[in-house]
């Protein structure tokens, strides 16, 4: 009776599909187990015509790898290379040459605080000039957790 084992392949395939969706959402990343979530679909499908297990597995893992190399190069454009981004060491590297906002006035060498980019940090001074609440001031290097400024017209 060949019924039973073409019913019960079709039920393990479609129950590994989605156990292995399941996996895929848990954990995404490379797509791996959606790529053959989608390849035991095929097999299940398969499964109804044929009984042979070993024709089932084979095509599983040969579609599962197929779709796992097209999903791959299909979500490639949203994997951002070295290439595509500048060089940037630190999430505050980003801030140097962003205009600074000065909270009061600055003597060459004073501390204080500054605005960049809509958050608050403390800054020192490094230009010769005072650095006035109301002047341009440029970010030219960071230490530690403060930036240091220098007037935009230096």
């Amino acid at each position: 009776m060949i019924f039973p084992t073409i019913v019960s392949c079709f039920y393990f395939w479609t129950i590994l599909s989605i156990m292995l969706a399941l996996i895929e959402l848990i954990n995404p990343g490379l797509f791996v187990c959606l790529a053959f979530s989608f390849s035991s679909i095929i097999t299940a499908g398969f499964s109804l015509v044929t009984d042979h297990i070993t024709t089932q597995t084979t095509l599983f893992f040969i579609i599962g790898v197929c779709l796992f190399f097209l999903f791959k190069t299909k979500l490639n454009k949203f994997n951002y290379s070295h290439k595509q981004m500048p060089h940037v060491t630190s999430n505050t590297q980003a801030l140097i040459g962003k205009d600074a906002t000065l909270k009061q006035d600055l003597q060459p060498g004073e501390q204080g605080f500054a605005v960049v980019e809509k958050e608050m940090w403390s800054c020192k001074n490094n230009s010769l000039l005072t650095l006035n609440k109301n002047n341009a001031a440029v970010v030219v290097n960071i230490q530690g957790n403060t930036l240091i400024l220098k007037s935009k017209e230096q």
